[in-house]
């Protein structure tokens, strides 16, 4: 029975000591001034957690009321305060700001003491990125730039001052905020080209669930392609030819297509039939439907 019993033994005590050799080493983290953004944005949660002090020169790239988005040669980084240090900042101007890390509830920020406006400064070249790129998370905070179509375009119901847009962005949709007057620009079925700030919405887990895209107050938005001035005049699609190769980019854009109605149900959709092929259309229109009824219908296409 003994000699059974001595490997498990031996086996739980060197569980117990890796486990607190472990834990030891993630509270024994070595304190040093960091001077630019990259090495706060590599900082491990456990690293963070102890306020590195932070010594930062940077120009803003959005402000808020209590938080500003800082760039430096290295990269972006979050800059939070409690007593509006950082009110009254703008986009572009230069700053020295003093502070210490915080693991944040999603990527590492910085705290801040102390600030002060020392001139004004270059916005760095944006980073060119794909959906793909956005879904990783690695990408908060920094200073990006999409392409794409719009797929809706409103005012925000909380805040007569925003605008929300919804893009299409290589395969993925990508939620845009920006100022009432910019996102009025940017009709539905247009092709943009955005610059702004990447932001995630993340979980309780510090994970992320989704990205999102805040354009600051002034930064132009470029429209490569205006959406069409009378979209019903496009040219009608056989419903059994959509999603079918071509050499052109047909199906970015909305497309139009007729048929009769099968099914209907308010303030969802409908169902119609071209021919032998059918085809579900979504729509938020409280407009009523019979079945029967010869629809001619204007949008984008979803698999």
């Amino acid at each position: 029975m003994i000699r059974t019993r001595r490997p498990v033994l031996v086996g739980m005590l060197a569980l117990l000591v890796a486990g607190w050799g472990g834990r030891l080493a993630a509270a024994d983290v070595t304190v040093m001034l960091l001077t630019n953004a990259a090495q706060v944005r590599a900082l491990s949660l456990e690293a963070a957690s102890p306020g590195q002090p932070v010594h930062l020169r940077g120009v803003v790239l959005f402000e808020g009321t209590d938080s500003l988005v800082l760039a430096d040669a290295t990269a972006g980084i979050y800059l939070q305060a409690t007593n509006r240090e950082l009110a009254g900042f703008q986009m572009g101007d230069l700053l020295a700001v003093t502070g210490k890390t915080d693991p944040g509830k999603f990527a590492p920020i910085v705290k801040v003491k102390a600030v002060e406006k020392i001139g004004r400064g270059t916005i760095p070249s944006p980073q060119r990125v794909a959906f793909p790129d956005l879904q990783m998370g690695r990408l908060d905070a920094q200073w990006i730039e999409v392409t794409g179509v719009v797929r809706r375009s409103e005012a925000s119901t909380e805040d007569e001052t925003a605008w929300g847009v919804w893009i299409e962005v290589g395969g993925g949709r990508l939620p845009v905020r920006l100022p009432a007057e910019q996102g009025k620009l940017l009709a539905v079925d247009s092709e943009v080209r955005l610059r702004g700030v990447c932001f995630y919405q993340f979980n309780k887990a510090r994970q992320a669930v989704s990205p999102m895209l805040q354009i600051p107050r002034g930064e132009p938005v470029i429209v490569t392609r205006p959406a069409p001035e009378h979209p019903f005049e496009a040219l009608e699609r056989p419903v059994s030819s959509l999603l079918q190769f071509s050499p052109e980019d047909l199906f970015s854009h909305r497309v139009r297509v007729s048929g009769v109605v099968t099914h209907a149900v308010m303030g969802e959709g409908f169902w119609i039939r071209s021919g032998p092929v059918g085809l579900r259309v979504r729509s938020l229109q409280s407009q009523l439907l019979a079945v029967g009824d010869q629809v001619t219908v204007l949008g984008f296409l979803s698999r």
